[in-house]
């Protein structure tokens, strides 16, 4: 689990399921003293039999959860590792909150990786991590695990055998935003095949009160709108699709089930048409969806995917 885990009724509940299945495993991720006393309090409390492994999280600065410095991750360690109920497992980060301009984002990414590397040998070193268990590497968006696999995925020396994770969010589908610009496999690709967005949003053109407005059927119920808004890719007339780009339509505003959207007065779209789009983040589109229809080249339905987000 990629997160803290610090719920009462959570913690008890995983406790509970570990104690029911010798071959469960599991692990979450820690990055404070208060937080490992607050675990090994409940877990405590709810009697539990098995220690729960924990990752220390290394942090940015102005990013999210992690420690922000290597020292205090090695203190945090050493309290889980004297606690009751915890042991430490290894090290995770996620180096996609590094923000900034392109290659001082890679310099800082690379710069980050060989932290985790620092720390995980540090705590190794300390006697910190579990005994005889591998040592566990995590990392991993969707844009820059070039880098992580180079710094991370080899030349380890540790006598301890050590299994990196990759974890990739956004592995089903590529979108038309971030990962267009900066995935290796797309913006950054430097030659051979690269990603395409699989994941497309049609509308019906609902109204043309104006002539450089329309009014699409679809809203913040249906696509991801916390980055950027849509990207139109196609008008269908028939059986094909016709190019469409930014150029001649440009979503603006979003609501419950309406997008606004300015039109070239010179496109010929009216009430009925039927236009496409590529979404700026997969992964707040699909927790719209409980079922979404898989198709093939002409659109016809093949099969359908559960979402459970």
């Amino acid at each position: 689990m990629a997160n803290e885990l610090l719920g009462e009724s959570a913690l008890a509940w995983v406790a509970r399921e570990l104690d029911s299945d010798p071959e469960l495993e599991f692990a979450c991720l820690v990055d404070s003293e208060a937080g490992v006393r607050l675990m090994d309090g409940v877990l405590d409390h709810a009697g539990a039999k098995r220690k729960l492994q924990v990752l220390l999280e290394l942090g940015v600065p102005g990013g999210r959860c992690g420690c922000r410095t290597i020292d205090e991750a090695i203190e945090v360690g050493r309290a889980a590792a004297a606690s009751r109920h915890l042991t430490v497992a290894g090290v995770e980060t996620y180096e996609a909150m590094i923000a900034g301009e392109l290659n001082a984002r890679l310099s800082r990414i690379d710069a980050l990786m060989a932290d985790v590397r620092t720390l995980a040998g540090a705590l190794d070193d300390a006697g910190v991590l579990t005994p005889e268990r591998e040592l566990l590497i995590t990392a991993g968006g969707s844009l820059f695990f070039d880098r992580v696999v180079a710094g991370l995925a080899s030349g380890w020396t540790r006598t301890r055998p050590v299994r990196v994770i990759l974890r990739s969010g956004a592995y089903v589908t590529h979108d038309g935003d971030d990962y267009e610009e900066l995935s290796p496999l797309a913006g950054r690709s430097e030659g051979g095949p690269r990603l395409q967005q699989a994941l497309e949003l049609w509308a019906h053109v609902l109204s043309r009160p104006e002539p450089e407005l329309v009014v699409l059927g679809f809203g913040k119920r249906d696509v991801a709108h916390d980055r950027r808004l849509p990207v139109p890719f196609a008008i269908r007339n028939g059986d094909r699709n016709n190019p469409l780009g930014a150029a001649e339509l440009t979503v603006y505003a979003l609501n419950d089930q309406h997008a606004r959207a300015r039109v070239r007065t010179e496109l010929p779209l009216v009430p009925g048409d039927r236009v496409g789009f590529h979404v700026s983040h997969p992964c707040t589109t699909f927790d719209n969806w409980r079922l979404v229809p898989l198709v093939d080249d002409e659109y016809a339905v093949t099969g359908a995917v559960r979402c459970y987000l």
